[in-house]
This record gives structure tokens, C-alpha cells and sequence, in this order.
């Protein structure tokens, strides 16, 4: 799992004006990719609850709006995201739960809406949205230290049941509470009650699917998020610091209860999920000035990563408190909190993203000439990694499989290494491996065929290495060099030079030109011969330089087929003059001029066909024949 980055800088969220402290934050993801913050300020004689709307930008869009109406004290401000745009807010006011339904533009549908029916002291009001546009209110009762909750549909209108209690048998005070939407329908509530963390599951109808389950024997300050798997996970505060529980679908606990951190306030913290089936937890613990602001994120599986127990805030002045998180359709989120590093109470916000491994690696160009020169482009490499513009990553491309050395990785460029092994004749393309990483290691990797294309005629000058160079149809000219060569002219008029090194020579088909050069040389006549008639039309190759006791002249027996196995020539075979004498005399070198003939059927009435040309007077014997 990567890093976690910061997007940007922390922004302080201004106000609409005034010296009033500004205290807990809430804030939503919004459906256009941008989120929204909502906090309480106070006023003469009262609070607000204020709203400030992002893009997906991270820019602001407008300026803060009052999102409560005059009058009271409007606190503990909740808020939640609609499908299409649009938002809903929510507050205490006394004896009331209001809430204030707002476009996607940011503008007021109605007027504030009381919520709850009943008429006793009430506070801290939490909601989540419903996968069909409704949505859930839950709220806490000072007058018989109970929840309740009540049901809108997504046109805003209120279940008729009116106020419901959620816990059903757990005794004392139940505070502290929080819910969830599920991915497969329904919801959980979870609460702090006198005994421990508990939570109560409803289905998409709002009928009780379990009773009060004991999340856990000990413990406060609760928090919940859903999960894309239908799940949802549990944090809170107890004893060794912070905790969390993750349960499946059905409610079943998929992990055994884990620390999240050891040192933490032990006050409030907040969990949410994240985009790619993971999660994100913010707690606020001593940073060595005061009270800083942490988070810790968990992939799908439950793994930290790397970077865990990322401080958010930058700036450690003062105390931060009160974090919330929200998560974003791009898979950044945001935290925002409470901190009074400037003497007073502002909210301020941070946007994070996980690094992400790249992805989509591709290859913008796969040809290349055969017998290219080093260092030619042969295309650039690409692959889309969304941190990039967001926290200044660098991608790295590498060779993991360079086909025997043929192509290299310059920066973003694949370029012919050794261009002498790239030889249409041998190999038409040759597959490659490479592997594109950013700054933390996460890459991935891909396999690319690269192929080669002919040239007709060549022209190659080998290196010192040993070089094995095919020629194809035309006049091709190969020179070795250094090293040990293997030169194959295949079909036309060659001219093949094995330079320095014990090379091997083969024509091919054609009439062509062989210098072996220093070393022990081989020279190889492996193509079907001509008829008497045609010979030296067709195929008929000059031996230049034959060395007698260094070189050798290979012979194929699938061609020459009277020759039989492989080994030495059989002086049986072999004999000097301008014809054959007896029956078995297949090879005869004529030693006035130097040609060498192959004789089927020996002193027999077909003629021989001539194939070979060395120096004219040379003392060539059956030992300089090897048969192949």
C-alpha cells in the first residue's frame, strides 16, 4: 500500500465576518466531485451554522453562506450530500432538530424544516444518506438520555411514525451516537451506552434487522462508516487508545478488534470510507505543542499504509480538535477541523489522496530496422498516474526482459541496444518486459512485441562480439569484424567478410563472395546447387582466401546427399582433376582452377555441378571437407 500525499496547502475557512469562535466542523462529499463544510460560529446572542462549498478543484465556490436561520442558538451542525448535486443541513435548536434543504447551486428550497415531534430538550444530531435519495436522522434526547431517529423519502417528506427509539434493550444513558447508510440498503446506529459500544442494524425500510449487539465491553466516542462491500467499520476510543472493528454484510465481525493508535485525547475522532473499498480514521492526540490532528488510513484489506499516523495539520500552534473526514470520488479526501492557533477558533481543511500505483503503460512505437545502430529511438514509453499533478510524482521505466539484450530504456525512451541482433531473418520481433514505478515503488508491468523490420539489401559492419548476421533476398554485404561470426547470406549476389576470429561463411543461395579473414575459418554451402547447365549462374561462390590447415569448407549432406554422414570427408570421395574417375569420386577439385565440383553419381555420364572457387593451384585436400 502507498503513501498518503497532501493536495495543496491547509486552508483556513473564512467566515462571513465577525470575532466569534468557529467550532464543529461537519462536512460531505458532494455528487459534482466537490465537498461542503459546515460549522457553528457564535453571535451576539446566539450561534449560526455556516456552509462553505468546494469544487473539485479544491477552489471555493462563492463564499460562506448562513446556513440556519436567525434566531437562537443554532448548534451542533450536521450535513449530508443528495444524488444530483443538492445538499441537506441539520442542527440543534433547543427542543428542536432542523434541518434546510439546499440545489446543487447552493440555494435554499425551502425554509428550515423541524424534524423531530417531540418536545424535550434535544442535541447532536447525526444523518446519512439512503442509496434511494432519502435519507436518515438520528438524534440525541436530554430529556430520557435516549436516541431516536426518523425516516425522510427523497422528496424530503418525513416517515409518518414520527420519532422512533433506536436502542431497545440496553439500560442508562445512550450518548455518543452515530450512523451509517450500507451499500446493500439499510443502515447501522451506534452508540456509547453505560456498558460499552453498541449498534442496532435496520433494513432499507427502517425494520430492525438485529438487537443491540455489544461491539465492545468498554469503551466512547464512537464512529462509522459503510463500506462499498456492504460492511461497515467501528472505531473508538478506550483503554491502550483508539480502536476499531470491521463486521461483513450480515453483521458478523470480519476482524478481531484492532488499535488503531495508542496515543490519542481518548475525545472525539472520525472514520469514513474511501473510494477504493478502504477506509481513512482522523484522531487528534499531543503533538509536543498542544493537540495536532492525525490520521491513518486502511486499504480494502485492512492494511495500514506506509505512512501511518500522518500528522494532518501543518501548522502545530495551539490545539486542534474535533476532525472530520469526508472522501471524495477521485479517492482524495478532506479532513477539516477546529484549532485555535491564531488565539481564536477557525475551521481549517486539508485534502489527502493515496498514491496510486500507474497504470495503462504503453508503448507509443514497436518497429524497428533490423541492424539499427545503438541508441535509436524505437518509441516512448507512457503510462497515466493521477498523483502525478497532485503530488509532483515521477514516473521510472525499466527493462525487465531487454530480449537477450537487444533494447535499453533511456529515461522514457526504448532504444536499440545491440542493433547486430536484430536480424529480420532470425527473428521477426522479439518480446519485451518492462515495468513503469512511481516515487514510492508501486508500478506495473506489461509485456510489449517488438518487431523487426527487413532491409533489403544489407549492408552491416559487425562488432568485436561474436556477431551472427542474416542476410535475405538481394546483394547483401556483411563484415564481422572481431569475434567469432556467423555470416548467412541467404538468396542473391553476397559478399560476406568474417574480418578477425574463427567465422563461419555461408552464401546461401546465390553467386557470392566469401573472405574469411584471419582465423580458422569455416565455409559453409548449406543451399540447394544448380544443374550442370545453370551452376555458376545461379550458384557458384568464390572462396577468396582459403587457408590450408586453418580453414574448412562444410559441406551439407541434405544437399550434397551422396556423402552420407557427417565427419570427415572420405578421401574415397574426393578427387583432384578436371572430372571424376570413379564411381564414388562425389567432390572433385579441379586444381588448375580452382573449382570444386560435386559429381552425383561419380564417373557416371551426368556431369558434375561446379559450386566453389578457391586460389587456382591450392593443395586442397578431402581432410579441409567436413561434411555436416
Amino acid at each position: 500500500m502507498g503513501k498518503v500525499y497532501k493536495v495543496d496547502v491547509e486552508t483556513m475557512i473564512s467566515a462571513l465576518g465577525g470575532t466569534g469562535r468557529e467550532q464543529r466542523p461537519a462536512i460531505t462529499a458532494l455528487d459534482d466531485g466537490g465537498w461542503l463544510v459546515v460549522w457553528r460560529r457564535e453571535i451576539a446572542g446566539g450561534e449560526d451554522v455556516l456552509g462553505q462549498r468546494y469544487g473539485q478543484n479544491g477552489e471555493p465556490v462563492g463564499g460562506p453562506i448562513r446556513v440556519s436561520e436567525d434566531g437562537g442558538y443554532n448548534i451542533s451542525p450536521s450535513v449530508l450530500a443528495l444524488p444530483g448535486g443538492g445538499w441537506v443541513a441539520f442542527w440543534a435548536n433547543g427542543t428542536g432538530i432542523f434541518q434546510r434543504q439546499f440545489d446543487s447551486g447552493g440555494n435554499p428550497v425551502a425554509g428550515a424544516i423541524r424534524v423531530n415531534t417531540g418536545t424535550g430538550s434535544v442535541n447532536e444530531p447525526e444523518v446519512c444518506v439512503l442509496p434511494d435519495g432519502g435519507w436518515v436522522v438520528t438524534w440525541y434526547s436530554n430529556q430520557d438520555s435516549d436516541i431516536y431517529q426518523r425516516i425522510f423519502d427523497s422528496s424530503g417528506n418525513p416517515n409518518p411514525d414520527g420519532d422512533r427509539p433506536i436502542p431497545q434493550n440496553t439500560a442508562g444513558t445512550q450518548a455518543n451516537h452515530q450512523i451509517a447508510a450500507l451499500a446493500e440498503g439499510g443502515w447501522v446506529v451506534i452508540w456509547q451506552g453505560s456498558s460499552g459500544i453498541y449498534q442496532r442494524r435496520f433494513d432499507a425500510d427502517g425494520e430492525v434487522l438485529s438487537d443491540d449487539v455489544v461491539v465492545s465491553a468498554a469503551g466512547a466516542f464512537p464512529s462509522i462508516t459503510g463500506l462499498s462491500d456492504g460492511g461497515w467499520i467501528v472505531t473508538w476510543s478506550g483503554a491502550g487508545g483508539l480502536h476499531q472493528k470491521r463486521f461483513d454484510k450480515n453483521g458478523q465481525a470480519a476482524d478481531v478488534e484492532a488499535v488503531v493508535a495508542a496515543a490519542t485525547d481518548g475525545f472525539v475522532h472520525h472514520v469514513t470510507d474511501l473510494a477504493d473499498g478502504g477506509w481513512v480514521v482522523t484522531w487528534s492526540a499531543d503533538d509536543g505543542q498542544g493537540r495536532g490532528i492525525y490520521q491513518k488510513a486502511f486499504d480494502k484489506f485492512g492494511r495500514a499504509a506506509s505512512d501511518a499516523h500522518m500528522p494532518v495539520n501543518t501548522d502545530t500552534a495551539g490545539d486542534g480538535t474535533w476532525p472530520v473526514v469526508t472522501a471524495l470520488n477521485d479517492g482524495s479526501w478532506v479532513v477539516a477541523w477546529q484549532s485555535n492557533q491564531t488565539g481564536s477558533h477557525e475551521i481549517y481543511q486539508q485534502r489527502f489522496k493515496m498514491n496510486e500505483a500507474p497504470s495503462d503503460l504503453a508503448l507509443s512505437a514497436a518497429t524497428v530496422m533490423e541492424a539499427e545502430t545503438s541508441d535509436m529511438v524505437v518509441g516512448t514509453l507512457s503510462a497515466k498516474d493521477a498523483d502525478v499533478a497532485i503530488a509532483g510524482d515521477t514516473l521510472t521505466y525499466t527493462l525487465l526482459d531487454n530480449a537477450g539484450g537487444r533494447f535499453a530504456i533511456q529515461g522514457d525512451k526504448l532504444v536499440v541496444a545491440d542493433g547486430l541482433r536484430l536480424d529480420h531473418e532470425q527473428a521477426a520481433s522479439h518480446t519485451i518486459k518492462v515495468r513503469v514505478a512511481d516515487r514510492d515503488g508501486l508500478g506495473e508491468e506489461k509485456t510489449f512485441t517488438v518487431g523487426v523490420t527487413d532491409r533489403s539489401p544489407e549492408k552491416i559492419r559487425g562488432s568485436n562480439g561474436h556477431d551472427v548476421l542474416w542476410g535475405d533476398v538481394g546483394a547483401d554485404s556483411f563484415s564481422g569484424l572481431g569475434g567469432n561470426d556467423r555470416l548467412v547470406g541467404d538468396n542473391g549476389r553476397d559478399r560476406l567478410d568474417g574480418g578477425l576470429g574463427n567465422d563461419t561463411l555461408s552464401g546461401g543461395y546465390g553467386n557470392d563472395i566469401l573472405i574469411g579473414g584471419k582465423g580458422k575459418d569455416a565455409f559453409a554451402f548449406t543451399a540447394k546447387l544448380g544443374t550442370s547447365k545453370t551452376n555458376r549462374k545461379v550458384n557458384f561462390d568464390t572462396i577468396s582466401d582459403f587457408k590450408l590447415r586453418e580453414d574448412k569448407i562444410h559441406l551439407e549432406n541434405a544437399v550434397f546427399s551422396k556423402l552420407k554422414k557427417a565427419g570427415k570427408l572420405s578421401t574415397s570421395f574426393f578427387t583432384i582433376g578436371d572430372k571424376a574417375k570413379d564411381k564414388n569420386d562425389y567432390i572433385v577439385y579441379n586444381k588448375k582452377t580452382g573449382v570444386l565440383s560435386y559429381d552425383p553419381d561419380g564417373s557416371g555420364a551426368r556431369k558434375a555441378i561446379e559450386f566453389a572457387k578457391v586460389k587456382a593451384k591450392l593443395n586442397l585436400k578431402a581432410s579441409d571437407l567436413i561434411v555436416i
